[in-house]
């Protein structure tokens, strides 16, 4: 599920799976979840998407981003 997550993150077209998988790997944590939402906090056309893509790195931060 985690590799079909970061595939979703990283071309999925629909904003909207983009964001919940940012928010599912913020919850999963691991070094391929904070590389991807790194990635899509800087680079995703679309704000919502990098601004979801921001909260789950803070979340994952706050809990010390489990591995």
């Amino acid at each position: 599920a985690r590799q079909q997550l970061l595939d979703v993150l990283a071309k999925d077209e629909w904003r909207g799976a983009r964001i919940a998988a940012a928010v599912a790997l913020g919850k999963l944590g691991g070094d391929d979840a904070v590389k991807a939402l790194e990635r899509a906090a800087a680079e995703d056309k679309i704000d919502t998407v990098r601004a979801a893509a921001k909260q789950a790195l803070a979340a994952l931060s706050k809990k010390g981003a489990p591995k």
